[in-house]
């Protein structure tokens, strides 16, 4: 099982801008490779198998095509994996939503990003959330969070989400997404948290918040989520597929806000709610 995330040893204690150490980069693509040979390698082991059976050379061609072939289309193929369909929203221009246009184009020049494409999610329920890298990255937010936040917060929100696609969350999890249908167990809530990262939601709340130099603004906004109604039967946080990416939105804890949910789960609305107001 992967470790949770925690800050390097020389920033225990302090705050470090929007800094991403090329380990975690490392880490993200060691776990997107991970999450495609936990795909892969059943279904082409059997392969070979049988081919080895009718000639070894044809079990030699079989292994280097298929493994190519999921190297490709698993790990390096452009596409979103499949989140689009599952988180939902439209794209925005920045006309129709200048608050959290003008925000994001104002922090993506100090992270060292191109400007992700931006979606709301008609819902009440506050939330955000980002996947993809490059010109596939995508910001989601939820109506309810741009009604229901200051813009100190929604900036705060927004540095998260900026701090997942800068230590490559954003690419993982797509392909994550992508070979989830093929894995044993692989809409396992528990599983893909596993699979995305254990406490990337803390991590990123500990960069996001070093980049505006004000944990409490994205404390405030977790505080924003834990208050909000309950997800009515029509909202998307109450929708099957919600199970499926829960591990991806900023307020993960939108149905269980129990203790019990929260003990050892450093990604916990909680538990990352006390650690910023710490700092």
């Amino acid at each position: 099982m992967e470790a949770p995330v925690v800050l390097p040893p020389s920033a225990e204690n302090s705050l470090f801008g929007f800094e991403v150490d090329p380990s975690e980069l490392a880490a993200n693509r060691r776990g997107a490779v991970r999450a495609v040979l936990q795909a892969a390698l059943p279904p082409l082991v059997v392969l070979v198998v049988i081919a080895a059976i009718i000639n070894p050379f044809i079990a030699v061609a079989v292994a280097l095509l298929g493994v190519a072939a999921a190297w490709y289309f698993l790990l390096e193929r452009p596409g979103d994996g499949g989140l689009g369909a599952l988180v939902g929203g439209r794209v925005v221009t920045a006309n129709e939503e200048p608050r959290l246009a003008n925000l994001v184009d104002a922090m993506v020049a100090t992270v060292g990003l191109s400007v992700p494409t931006l979606v709301v999610l008609d819902d009440p329920v506050p939330n955000a959330c980002a996947y993809g890298s490059g010109d596939g990255a995508r910001v989601v937010v939820t109506r309810g969070l741009l009604d229901s936040v200051d813009l100190v917060q929604l900036e705060g929100v927004i540095a998260h989400e900026l701090a997942h696609l800068r230590r490559g969350d954003g690419q993982r999890a797509v392909v994550v997404y992508r070979c989830a249908p093929f894995t044993i167990g692989g809409w396992n809530s528990d599983r893909l948290h596993r699979s995305l990262g254990l406490g990337r939601e803390l991590r990123a709340d500990q960069i996001g918040a070093a980049s505006v130099r004000y944990p409490i603004g994205i404390a405030d906004a977790l505080e924003r989520c834990t208050n909000a109604p309950a997800p009515t039967p029509d909202s998307t946080f109450s929708a099957k597929s919600f199970s499926r990416t829960r591990w991806l939105w900023f307020d993960p804890m939108v149905h269980d806000r129990s203790d019990d949910a929260a003990v050892g789960n450093h990604d916990a609305t909680s538990l990352r709610i006390a650690v910023l107001e710490e700092w």
